[in-house]
């Protein structure tokens, strides 16, 4: 019985399929038309500018639901464009007006307007499918930084500096530590902070305590360098305990001055830089690093600074890069070159255009060099005030790690002349992405020590 009804529904199964086959398809692919879809909606926009090439570059959002367009990225401020081509993404069927204030604009063969009268004031885009009865309108904003982006504001934090009336300082840092060694009458103290705090307070040190440190560095493992005793006779000291307790290190005999610190690729601990005089009274390059010792590199050039030095450790395809200024060459010289190095044991400063490099630096102790990493390697310079040449603080940026520096308006970047911003001499800081500048250390009109510390914010924050 089971096989005669399996066999039953073969057969039925068979004849069903035969008939199928046998009769005309109504799914037949070519009588299937595909449903034109109508629209009015924008799909894109794109402005184009003989005189802006940057232009054609601006994305511009869409927002359907409420019908703007607009760019996300702001244009620098200032900026304004008189004849720009626009090229509009609509549908073919579709018909496209420009508008201003209800007027149309006229554009010429080459889909060129001029936007001279509304430009940041917005126009708008009308497009319309009249066979479909739709219409639909955006307004476009072509947006600018409404203010110059060198506007900071400046005001004094809660914390101070400690006394260091009559002292001469040395600043050091890593990312998370900032260091003061204040030296009087021969004696040395060190003062600490981290860089969220801001709160200084002094290390009771031992083994460096009594003695003048000259010259100085931090290096990004934490380890802190000084050069005791004076340039003819120096010795080298190392704390590892964020200056706690202090030994010599003796495989620099006779160190000058302290450039700074890096970690190569691979390694946990950091290498120093520094220069060396030998025996023969000529100078050296040389780096140490605790695991592979000393090693001496080439002869420092006399147009190398060798006073008022300040460094900031950048990154350069994926390898740190020293990146060196300074006030005074071994002649006397104001500098103004900038010198990097990726191994301590030579550096080297680009040959650039005149018009790209530093001014030559003059009248007060030292320039201040900052980085600011998560802008892209960012450095910013800044020469404090000067009366002799008489000569207010500037200050200039470089995105190519020193390779070329651009001037940025001091009045407006910098503290109002009004504040009593201790802008003279010598100054101390960081940066947080460019945005927020942290300034101190310098004196006052009079010649006082400021012991305020100075937060700067850019507008762009607000």
């Amino acid at each position: 019985m089971k096989r005669l009804s399996i066999k039953y529904a073969l057969c039925s199964t068979l004849g069903l399929l035969t008939i199928l086959f046998s009769v005309p398809s109504c799914l037949n692919p070519k009588e299937f038309v595909n449903p034109e879809l109508t629209t009015v909606q924008v799909s894109s926009l794109t402005l184009s500018s003989k005189a802006n090439g940057d232009l054609s570059k601006v994305f511009f959002s869409i927002d359907h639901a409420n019908g703007r367009i607009y760019n996300a990225q702001l244009l620098p401020f200032g900026t304004t464009i008189d004849s720009v081509q626009i090229t509009v993404g609509i549908q073919t069927t579709a018909t496209l007006k420009i508008l201003f204030e209800g007027k149309e604009l006229v554009r010429s063969a080459a889909d060129s307007i001029s936007l001279k009268e509304c430009w940041g004031k917005g126009f708008t885009l009308e497009v319309s499918n009249e066979s479909k009865g739709l219409k639909k309108s955006y307004t476009v904003e072509v947006r600018s930084y409404p203010q110059d982006p060198d506007t900071y504001a400046w005001n004094p934090i809660a914390q101070q500096l400690p006394d260091l009336t009559g002292m001469q300082t040395i600043y050091c840092h890593t990312d998370k530590d900032l260091y003061i060694f204040a030296t009087k009458e021969g004696k040395t103290r060190l003062y600490h902070t981290t860089a969220d705090a801001l709160a200084w307070q002094e290390v009771m040190m031992t083994g460096l305590s009594g003695l003048p440190v000259y010259s100085a560095t931090a290096t990004p493992d934490g380890l802190l360098y000084a050069l005791v005793g004076n340039s003819e006779n120096a010795s080298l000291a190392l704390s590892e305990n964020g200056g706690l307790q202090w030994s010599m290190a003796n495989e620099v005999k006779n160190g000058s001055i302290l450039l700074g610190g890096f970690t190569a690729p691979g390694e946990k601990a950091s290498t120093l830089c520094l220069i060396e005089k030998s025996e023969s009274g000529k100078n050296f390059f040389a780096c140490l690093t605790p695991k592979r010792g000393y090693k001496r590199g080439a002869e420092v050039p006399l147009d190398f600074p060798r006073e008022g030095i300040s460094t900031a450790l950048g990154e350069s395809v994926h390898h740190p890069l020293l990146i060196l200024i300074g006030a005074k060459d071994s002649s006397g010289k104001p500098s103004q070159k900038t010198w990097t190095t990726t191994t301590g044991l030579d550096w080297l400063s680009p040959a650039i255009k005149k018009e790209y490099i530093l001014p030559a630096f003059e009248g007060a102790k030292s320039p201040l060099l900052m980085i600011a990493r998560e802008e892209k390697n960012t450095l910013y310079c800044i020469y404090p005030a000067s009366t002799s040449p008489q000569r207010d603080a500037q200050i200039y940026s470089s995105k190519d790690l020193g390779s070329t520096w651009t001037a940025h308006k001091a009045n407006l970047m910098l503290p109002d002349a009004e504040q009593p911003f201790g802008r003279y001499q010598q100054l101390f800081g960081f940066t947080r992405n460019g945005l927020i500048f942290y300034l101190f250390g310098g004196q006052k009109v009079d010649g006082s020590q400021d012991r305020a510390i100075w937060e700067g914010k850019s507008y762009i924050l607000n």
